[in-house]
């Protein structure tokens, strides 16, 4: 979890690459407003999580993008396309709204 990684551990990190870490993908696309706080305060420029649902209570910014997440379902190139283009995404969203009605 983001909240148990310490400074001198990205510090190590970033010296081991010899770049310094300036965005940071949520593990697990855990994200909520006490982490995205702490993504902020670390001094992250932006955050990245695959869990859109997540994001809905949180205010749009560079500390809440959504980005997609490639499965191994992946390996077939219809399945990857559909994943990178958003129409999973979309797809998905959709028959949420259908189940919850």
């Amino acid at each position: 979890h983001i909240s148990q990684i310490g400074y001198d551990e990205v510090k190590d990190l970033e010296e081991m690459l010899g770049v310094p870490i300036l965005d940071l993908a949520y593990p697990s696309g855990d994200v909520d407003s006490r982490v995205l706080r702490i993504a902020q305060e670390a001094g992250y420029r932006q955050a990245f999580t695959t869990s859109y649902k997540k994001l809905k209570s949180l205010p749009e910014g560079p500390y809440t993008l959504n980005r997609v997440k490639i499965t191994r379902t992946a390996d077939y190139p219809f399945v990857y396309w559909c994943q990178i283009s958003g129409i999973y995404q979309l797809f998905k969203r959709q028959a949420h709204k259908i189940k919850k009605n």
